[in-house]
Order: C-alpha cells, then structure tokens, then sequence
C-alpha cells in the first residue's frame, strides 16, 4: 500500500508539479536547448510517451520485478528513477513548459490522459481481485499495519486505480475548464469586432 503510493506520487504528482512550476525562461535553456530537445522531442510525443510510460509501470508491478527492487537497492533506485523520467516524458504533451517540446491541443490532451486512465486498470484489478498475495517479498510487512498481505494489496490496487483515476480525471477537468474558458473569451473578442 505505501508502496504504490509512493508510485502514484513519483508518477502522477510530481511530475506535473514539476512541470507547471518550471520557469519558461529554465524550461528553454534545459529542455528547449537544441541538444537536449532533439533527444527529448521524439520520447516526449504521445504515442511513444505513452507506451514508455505505461509499460514501464506495468512491468514495475511485476511480481518478479518488485522482488529484484526489493532485494537490491541500487536497482530499486534506478527503477524508481526510470518511472519517474518516463512519468515526465508521459506528461510532457498536456504540460510542455518549453514550445521547443510543442504540447497538444485542448482536446487532444483530454483525449490523451483519458487513454492514460485505461492501462492501469489492468494491474489495479490484479491487485484488487486477485485471491492470492502476490508479493510474498514483502512477507509479514502488512501485519505491522494490522491487515494482512491480501489486505494490503487490495487496497494497494484500490489506490492504484481511484488514486490514479482521480488524478488523471481531475487534471482532465481543469483542462476542460481552461478549454471553456478560452473558447468563451475568443467568442467575446469575435463578437466585440463584429460589433466595432
């Protein structure tokens, strides 16, 4: 359960924080930077974005996979580290601080982080309603908690996909206001010069 926590946060909170406070200004000198950027560029459009992203958490949930980070510390960091990057590349189209990395459209961005919202779904429902424990690395840890390891995944896998969707969704809504918003102000600026 802290587990995936410290996931959604890695994947889903910093990441756009990160992204939305970066001066445009920092942006362009690191991101934007032609070098950086002619790396950046191809990993940070949807499509290879998204299947970066998401089948590097997939993979990361692995029962295998779990069981080598939780048994090497060096590979767990690196692990984490990876999740993040692709967690920014995932981000870059709906919160690109640089016009070297262009973001996409309104609906474009809704229609991307929709898709986001799908694939989790299939690791979170392992975890939800699997009958097993399927880290038994962490052993006993649950027990510390008061519930047991079945407990613990389950509602691992719960936060996986509320906590997740609710943050995906949440972005999706505020984008959809901003969307609104715009379209109302350019329909008052049209309406203004056909007026004046």
């Amino acid at each position: 359960m802290v587990h995936m926590v410290e996931h959604m946060v890695l994947t889903l909170v910093v990441p756009p924080l990160l992204l939305m406070g970066t001066p445009r200004w920092l942006a362009d000198v690191t991101l934007g930077h032609p070098a950086a950027a002619r790396i950046l560029r191809p990993l940070c459009k949807p499509v290879p974005a998204f299947v970066l992203f998401n089948a590097t958490f997939i993979l990361i949930h692995w029962p295998d996979f779990v069981g080598w980070m939780s048994s090497n510390e060096p590979f767990h960091f690196l692990a984490h580290t990876w999740l993040f990057a692709v967690a920014v590349y995932m981000w870059m189209p709906v919160l690109s601080p640089t016009r070297a990395i262009p973001k996409l459209s309104r609906p474009g961005q809704m229609f991307y982080l929709f898709l986001q919202s799908l694939l989790p779904t299939i690791p979170a429902s392992f975890l939800t309603f699997s009958t097993v424990a399927m880290y038994p690395v962490y052993g006993d840890a649950a027990e510390a908690f008061g519930m047991t390891a079945l407990a613990d995944q389950t509602i691992a896998g719960i936060i996986m996909k509320l906590g997740g969707g609710f943050l995906i969704w949440g972005t999706i809504a505020v984008i959809w206001m901003r969307w609104t918003r715009e379209e109302r102000q350019w329909d008052e600026v049209e309406s203004s010069l056909r007026v004046g």
